[in-house]
C-alpha cells in the first residue's frame, strides 16, 4: 500500500501475502540479444512466470513467479540465463514458503 507524502509516494504497508516471488532481470543495451533472451525466457513462461518491462538506459524486467511454480526450478532457469550471458538477475522478494 502506498500514500502520497509531501508530493512523494511512500510505501506505508504491505497487502496480504500471495505466495508469489519477484525477481529482477537486468540487460544492458550492449548485451541485449533478443533471440537468446526469448530462447531462455520461454521455459519460465511455460512454467507460468510473467514479467513487466521497462527501458531505463538498460532493459529491466520485473519477473513474477506464481505460488504454484517451484521456486527452485524457476531460480535454476534464471541462473541459466545469467550463465549464458543473456541477463543478470537479483531477487526482489521471495514469497514462496
Amino acid at each position: 500500500m502506498t500514500s502520497q507524502v509531501e508530493g512523494q509516494i511512500k510505501v506505508v504497508g504491505l497487502g496480504p501475502k500471495s505466495g508469489h516471488s519477484t525477481y529482477r532481470i537486468l540487460v544492458s543495451h550492449g548485451k541485449h540479444n533478443p533471440t537468446l533472451f526469448a530462447e531462455l525466457w520461454e521455459p519460465l513462461e511455460r512454467l507460468g512466470c510473467s514479467y513487466e518491462h521497462g527501458d531505463f538506459g538498460y532493459q529491466l524486467y520485473a519477473v513474477d513467479v506464481p505460488e504454484k511454480v517451484g521456486i527452485e526450478i524457476a531460480y535454476a532457469f534464471l541462473e541459466r540465463g545469467e550463465q549464458k550471458g543473456a541477463w543478470d538477475f537479483e531477487e526482489g522478494h521471495c514469497g514462496h514458503l
